[in-house]
């Protein structure tokens, strides 16, 4: 019995679907393993969204694009990073403001530079990258003709999980995230660290929104993210803030995404916001199964304040 909406290029579509969720879901996961608890992922992917199309549309460049929106994406991480430590401010709060901020900045100079809301002219975009040999396999597709962060976002699993598991600084960021206390009594700056922790994330996620708008697409339209941030950051908690868990989660929400989008194709008398709901749906009911096992990093969440106790 065949299942409606579910063909090989369903599965190829997952993967583009995957990408952006991959890139920002890493981005979080190194903000949140040193303890800044990161919701601005959705204001972050958007404002690289928007300023790669900015920095493409100026120059025809897409390379100059991608890093144009990255660069943006870092600044609102360090921003979040720096108001969360420096000024000890309710992560959660700050992280909502830089995602109102992101609404607000965008809608604004999406009229302002290009003249009208809604969205901009086309732009350079990412060019696809075909893998010889691969491209005339009999399933070659589902490897190759890819935008090129398709093939970054997965290469950086392994290499993140190194990065966490591996290596001195990943041991630091761990322990600034279970016991910042600790970490500053063996001389660790933990607000420095942070702050980095913080701008590492925007530029994670920075990629996935440039994903997004010079990836998928070849222009920004207002409001583009709808909510992948929150999907990403979904992943992080599901993925149970490890890499390989955090790869598996938002492959299960790119699948969900990519066969929503085949199913409005043959159910065209349904309205498709049914169909667009889907992944939040689904991301809904695999958090409330499962969130009573998730333990995130003990001081997620949590402004290091010199001699006070987590």
């Amino acid at each position: 019995m065949m299942i409606p909406g579910l063909n090989m290029w369903t599965f190829r579509l997952t993967l583009v679907k995957t990408t952006p969720l991959l890139l920002a879901a890493l981005g979080g996961l190194h903000s949140e393993r040193s303890g800044i608890a990161n919701i601005a992922l959705e204001g972050i992917m958007l404002t690289s969204a928007f300023f790669a199309v900015v920095g493409s549309y100026f120059t025809g460049s897409a390379a100059v694009g991608l890093l144009v929106g990255v660069a943006a994406g870092a600044f609102m991480g360090f921003l979040l990073g720096f108001l969360s430590e420096h000024f000890k401010g309710d992560q959660i709060i700050i992280g909502v403001a830089i995602n109102l901020l992101a609404l607000g900045l965008t809608g604004y100079l999406l009229e302002t530079i290009f003249g009208h809301p809604g969205n901009t002219p086309p732009v350079a975009k990412l060019p696809e990258i075909t893998i010889p040999f691969v491209d005339n396999m009999r399933y070659g597709y589902l490897m190759s003709g890819f935008h090129p962060l398709v093939y970054v976002a997965f290469l950086l699993v392994p290499l993140v999980y190194i990065e966490i598991y591996k290596t001195p600084w990943g041991l630091r960021l761990r322990s600034l995230g279970e016991n910042p206390e600790v970490a500053d009594t063996l001389g660790i700056n933990v607000e420095w660290y942070r702050v980095l922790a913080a701008t590492i994330s925007g530029v994670f996620a920075g990629l996935g929104g440039v994903a997004l708008s010079l990836g998928e697409l070849s222009l920004f339209a207002e409001r583009m993210t709808s909510g992948r941030g929150y999907l990403a950051l979904a992943a992080l908690i599901f993925g149970k803030w490890h890499p390989v868990g955090v790869l598996l989660t938002t492959l299960f929400f790119g699948f969900v995404d990519a066969w929503q989008e085949a199913m409005q194709g043959e159910f065209i008398n349904i309205p498709s916001e049914f169909f667009t709901m889907l992944p939040y749906l689904f991301s809904l009911i695999v958090l409330a199964l499962f969130v009573k096992k998730m333990r995130p990093p003990a001081a997620v969440g949590k402004p290091y304040v010199k001699g006070r106790k987590i």
